[in-house]
């Protein structure tokens, strides 16, 4: 799971929404460009998985851009047509671990999102209990 932002990332992201370049940022942190860029990118995905998930508490998408599903996984759950926790719910363990790109780890924590909704909460607030299943 990506760690939430710390507040270092959330100031670069902060100054790029305020209008300055990746360059002028990289250089007022004492980074380079690309890195300034990725931490930049991973803010806002963070924010944006959150908003979903606040939004709808079974979103795909939420987890994986929050960086709880890796994006591979994700990518094959889409092109099979699953989009929320609740498409998921008729699929056991060994459906999940046959599909392309779905590691153990992942399949394993679908599962136990699938079967305790409130778990997603827990991904919300970065729940150590969530954490250590990851």
């Amino acid at each position: 799971m990506r760690s939430p932002p710390t507040e270092r990332h959330r100031a670069m992201a902060a100054r790029r929404n305020e209008g300055a370049t990746y360059l002028s940022i990289a250089r007022e942190f004492g980074t380079s460009y690309e890195a300034a860029r990725r931490v930049i990118t991973n803010v806002d995905h963070y924010d944006r998985g959150v908003q979903i998930l606040r939004n709808n508490p079974a979103a795909l998408e939420g987890l994986e851009l929050m960086g709880v599903l890796h994006p591979l996984a994700a990518s094959s759950l889409y092109a099979r047509g699953y989009r929320t926790l609740h498409d998921l719910g008729s699929l056991t363990l060994v459906d999940l671990l046959v599909m392309p790109n779905i590691s153990c780890k992942d399949a394993e924590l679908l599962v136990r999102l699938v079967a305790e909704p409130k778990a997603v909460g827990n991904v919300k607030n970065n729940s150590p209990e969530l954490l250590d299943a990851t």
